[in-house]
């Protein structure tokens, strides 16, 4: 007697993500409320404005003149792929000049 070979069923495509990778949400939104104690190097207020930077993506707020506390209230969307997964976010409060932006302060942190 011979044997029936059994049909295989096709296997169906998995995502290789898990549902807790970093890779699953694919983008994640930043706001931008608000900076304190912002003057410029010579001591004048600044007209400042933040700058967001992750891989070649990069976002800027409105420049806020007159203040030494700016409130931006302002949502960006990064996306996010294997190139950029592990980069730091940059997040630079500049002051805006004619003719050279000054940097007042910046920091960097881990996305995931």
């Amino acid at each position: 007697t011979k044997k029936k070979k059994k049909k295989l069923k096709p296997l169906k495509k998995k995502s290789s993500l898990k549902k807790d990778s970093p890779l699953a949400c694919k983008q994640i939104n930043v706001e931008v409320y608000s900076a304190s104690n912002v003057k410029r190097s010579d001591g004048m207020m600044a007209d400042a404005y933040a700058k967001l930077e992750l891989g070649d993506q990069v976002f800027t707020t409105q420049p806020h003149s007159g203040t030494t506390v700016p409130e931006w209230h302002e949502s960006f969307t990064f996306k996010i792929n294997q190139k950029n997964i592990y980069e730091q976010l940059k997040i630079s409060v500049l002051d805006n000049d004619k003719f050279n932006d000054d940097t007042i302060g910046e920091c960097e942190l881990a996305v995931f």
